[in-house]
């Protein structure tokens, strides 16, 4: 499922605090994309298997200024390795560091596009490849072909960021502030574990809180927008239930 956290330009970082939440919440592996303004593209770095190793990471640049789109990830098929930590390229070959005209994130899981369980890849990358990456550039500023996208993905949310240092996002978001995030579980009351941070006393439910509607939008803050897309539910219980047998003592 995991999460996607959107900093808008002109914002400062998300504060550690937040960060580590949402990295202990969703432990399998992190990434980030910003806006380069010295060479005008969209940087991406991931395969931030440590808290510690992302906090460094940010800190060592300079992103108030830029719009910045954060993954933390939970996986559902694929390796659990960097090179499927999000975000992606959507026009060329995945990497842990590369410059790119556009990249994606995504939360969800596409069933349509899940590969095997032996796959070494994962669904959003089956997605890019049989999808995103046969549009033509540009189609981030389509009406049209966000509703086809948005008409495959269902309820799954997808952010993207290119080179003119503008957001599209599909799917249901929440607003907190002046930040975005595509589910709860940037919220510290949500308490998992991972093998970075001390083991939990026990087992908590999955938070509940209210959202705003936030569908597609390009601009160069993200803004809210009326909604024109069908409803988004919260994770499933099911989803829950796995979650809890596999990351929970």
């Amino acid at each position: 499922m995991c999460i996607i956290a959107i900093k808008p330009k002109g914002k400062k970082m998300f504060d550690d605090a937040t960060i580590k939440t949402m990295f202990v919440n969703n432990p399998d592996g992190a990434g980030y994309m910003y806006y380069d303004k010295t060479h005008k593209c969209v940087v991406i770095q991931k395969g931030f298997m440590y808290y510690e190793d992302l906090i460094s990471s940010l800190k060592s640049k300079k992103l108030d200024d830029v719009n910045v789109i954060l993954h933390f990830r939970i996986g559902t098929s694929g390796l659990m390795d960097d090179l499927n930590c999000h975000p992606y390229p959507v026009y060329q070959k995945n990497a842990r560091r590369c410059k790119t005209d556009l990249g994606v994130a995504h939360n969800g899981i596409l069933h349509d596009y899940t590969p095997t369980k032996s796959s070494l890849i994962n669904d959003t990358q089956v997605f890019i490849q049989k999808v995103l990456s046969n549009l033509k550039k540009g189609f981030q500023y389509d009406t049209d072909k966000l509703l086809l996208i948005n008409e495959l993905i269902g309820t799954n949310k997808l952010a993207f960021l290119d080179d003119k240092n503008k957001v599209t996002i599909i799917g249901n978001f929440i607003q907190d502030g002046d930040y975005f995030y595509s589910n709860t579980s940037y919220k510290s009351r949500v308490y998992y574990t991972h093998n970075s941070v001390s083991k939990p006393k026990k087992s908590v439910s999955k938070a509940k809180d209210s959202t705003s509607k936030m569908w597609y939008k390009t601009h160069e803050s993200v803004q809210k927008v009326e909604s024109i897309f069908k409803d988004d539910d919260e994770e499933t219980n099911d989803f829950w239930k796995w979650y809890d047998s596999k990351y929970l003592y």
